[in-house]
């Protein structure tokens, strides 16, 4: 039987979120993770207020979707924050392409290139970021407040090669230090998550430039940027 419902794909941006350790939080303390998780879902409709912006819960994934790239990363950035308040981190990636959605009998469909391509980035990383896919071009602008010294304004910071949404904000960047502090004497066995972004916020400090390579030599080129010889 052909299906009445009207494809209309759209290009969109999508991100994959995984809320890392969350399995584990059920099964050894379910009644607090069913209040975190009620209130994650709280803090999901106030992000769903972001223009053009659609946010959904599966368990312990989250997948955003919107049209617009920087509303997208704005509500990825306010997920990130929500979850590590609570002590969790999430690994994920962000794509953009071909997504079709639609709501039939109470279900929903998805098909999308874009959450395929999201989802195979989160299977692929090992740190708990949000990382963008290569094939999305981020605008030379996005990486300007790095060089004026207003890293917590950039949307993304580059690490070990790899663009990622920035998850720090100057409002609670040394709560979220000493957050990661604590996880990291908590559960020593995924020491690696945790030291990995305590070495951005060392870098942070020194007011290292977290911008890649060749927009680093771009900026170079056009002035914006001096290059100084520590040696």
């Amino acid at each position: 039987m052909k299906s009445n419902t009207e494809v209309k794909t759209k290009m969109m941006y999508v991100s994959f979120c995984d809320i890392l350790g969350f399995s584990n939080a059920i099964e050894n303390n379910f009644e607090d993770t069913v209040k975190i998780y009620l209130e994650l879902k709280e803090e999901v409709l106030n992000i769903v207020k972001i223009d053009g912006v659609s946010v959904s819960i599966y368990s312990d994934a989250i997948i955003v979707v919107g049209k617009d790239f920087a509303n997208v990363v704005e509500a990825v950035k306010q997920i990130y924050w929500f979850c590590l308040l609570h002590d969790l981190l999430i690994r994920g990636g962000l794509a953009y392409g071909k997504h079709w959605s639609n709501v039939e009998n109470g279900s929903i469909l998805i098909l999308s290139e874009a959450l395929v391509e999201a989802v195979k980035i989160e299977k692929s990383i090992k740190h708990p970021i949000i990382a963008v896919s290569e094939k999305i071009n981020i605008p030379i602008e996005a990486w300007m407040p790095h060089c004026e010294g207003a890293v917590f304004n950039a949307p993304f910071i580059n690490y070990d090669d790899i663009n990622f949404v920035n998850p720090f904000n100057a409002f609670w960047f040394r709560s979220a230090e000493m957050r990661l502090k604590h996880l990291l004497k908590k559960f020593p066995n995924h020491s690696h998550k945790y030291e990995w972004l305590l070495n951005i916020i060392e870098k942070i400090k020194i007011d290292d430039v977290l911008i890649p390579d060749d927009v680093f030599n771009y900026l170079l080129e056009k002035g914006v940027l001096t290059y100084i010889d520590k040696g």
